[in-house]
């Protein structure tokens, strides 16, 4: 991968450690990127470049969706698991200039962005099997000089990675001789950003996808837009409108941040679930009585909220009131029926609030 689009900042020379094959996920030793790759900065001369590179923080994809990348077709057949549906909508938005990559699924493919460049350099057709998707043929490539190996492999690295946060070496092997190992992290570094953690020294057997690829859908992201012509459009496309994201947070909890109430009442005529949950056990109303947004609580209690609902831990709405202090919540909540007795990791509203020296609210829940 060449390095004209950029450059990184000098890195002192630094002695790469290696990862004996015993302590390997892989099996084979591996040499430790980490100390340049997790240090080095990149930057740019070039102006466009530089805004490129940090362009992407409302980027949808859509401005991709025509994009055709030349170069040649591999063919491919990379599966991974999915919760059914795999909606388009962004697989990874690059959060600076130390990564160089955006992915997103438009239109039954997996477009792949040189986002220095704004640039498509590879897109592989997307096929839907249940729940897992099964990813190929690619068109285009990764760098200037690359077989078929390496482009099958650079687009399962930046998946695993990317996506779904897994450690994997880069599909480049390291270089035997330790006098290369400097420039072989650098080079890494340009071509694959801060996700550049490790390099086998040897093939290594294949280990499947421990995750389950999601994107942030486009209905998640009409949602925060308040984007009701959006909503009913993706609904329409057969999207769950309880569907996840990656965050692992539904449409209706990615509304609270858009702080309208037509946007909620759409989602609930279009289907969703009022007390939907996410990865991490919570409703819309926890959410939402961790929030600044005063009006939504006793909005979301009127649509049948339950505010006895407890996350994976046991922790309820009133919980998160109590302990945070915010005595309008802890009012509307006991009000519409929920139970300060409820204990989660020996905890209470109660406890939580007396814990904080939150006194008007020990009062209010009857221990004053």
């Amino acid at each position: 991968m060449s390095q004209d689009e950029g450059e990184v900042a000098a890195a002192e020379a630094v002695e790469l450690p290696r990862v004996p094959a015993a302590r390997s996920p892989w099996g084979v030793d591996l040499l430790d990127l980490r100390p340049i790759t997790g240090q080095v900065t990149a930057t740019s001369r070039d102006r466009q470049m530089a805004e490129n590179a940090v362009s992407f923080r409302n980027e949808d994809g859509r401005s991709f969706l025509r994009a055709r990348p030349e170069g040649p077709v591999t063919a491919a057949a990379l599966r991974y698991p999915t919760e059914g549906l795999l909606a388009d909508g962004v697989l990874f938005n690059p959060p600076d200039m130390d990564h160089k990559w955006a992915l997103y699924v438009l239109d039954g493919r997996i477009v792949v962005v040189r986002s220095w460049q704004r640039k498509v350099t590879a897109v592989a057709d997307l096929r839907q099997q249940g729940d897992e998707v099964v990813i190929g043929p690619i068109r285009g490539a990764f760098g200037s000089r690359e077989d078929a190996g390496f482009t099958v492999c650079a687009l399962d690295f930046l998946l695993r990675t990317h996506v779904l946060g897994e450690a994997w070496p880069v599909p480049e092997l390291a270089p035997a001789d330790e006098a290369e190992h400097q420039d072989f992290a650098v080079r890494n570094f340009a071509a694959w950003g801060r996700r550049a953690a490790v390099a086998a020294t040897a093939p290594f057997p294949f280990r499947p996808p421990r995750g389950r690829l999601r994107t942030n859908s486009h209905l998640h992201i009409a949602a925060v837009r308040g984007d009701l012509g959006g909503l009913g459009a993706e609904v329409r496309k057969g999207l769950s409108p309880d569907l996840r994201a990656s965050d692992g947070l539904t449409p209706l909890q990615w509304a609270l941040g858009g702080r309208r109430l037509d946007v909620l009442d759409l989602l609930l005529a279009l289907g969703a679930t009022i007390d939907a949950r996410s990865d991490e056990g919570a409703t819309a109303l926890m959410n939402a009585c961790q929030g600044e947004w005063p009006e939504v609580v006793p909005w979301l209690l009127s649509r049948g909220a339950d505010p006895n609902a407890a996350d994976v831990r046991g922790f309820t709405s009133l919980h998160r009131s109590a302990e945070l202090g915010r005595t309008d919540y802890v009012k509307v909540l006991v009000g519409a029926g929920a139970d300060p007795t409820l204990a989660a990791h020996g905890h209470t509203a109660l406890s939580l609030a007396r814990a904080r020296g939150h006194a008007e609210i020990v009062v209010m829940l009857g221990a004053g």
